[in-house]
């Protein structure tokens, strides 16, 4: 279990890193958070999927994360930029 000061200083540091992100990187990793697909991200931006790949390699090294399951915990739900659910692939 943290403690209340490392879950602060934990919650301080996610906050810092998502102030290091550009617009755009928001706008992906918050569409991630939600279940989107590199396809769904690229459509709805109008960029290539290649370049939501290479937002996403950004994203996660500013971040400190590995893969998309950390991103989405990483990132407050209701970012700006986020996809609407009811875009999302739905897992069953």
């Amino acid at each position: 279990m943290l403690t209340t000061e490392r879950s602060t200083d934990l919650h301080l540091s996610r906050a810092a890193g998502l102030l290091a992100l550009t617009e755009r990187e928001r706008q992906v990793a918050a569409s991630v958070a939600v279940g989107a697909s590199n396809k769904e991200i690229a459509e709805r931006l109008a960029i290539t999927e290649r370049i939501v790949k290479a937002h996403l390699r950004h994203v996660f090294h500013k971040l400190g994360v590995t893969s998309r399951l950390q991103l989405a915990l990483h990132t407050p739900s209701g970012e700006s930029g986020s996809v609407p659910t009811s875009t999302c692939t739905k897992v069953q």
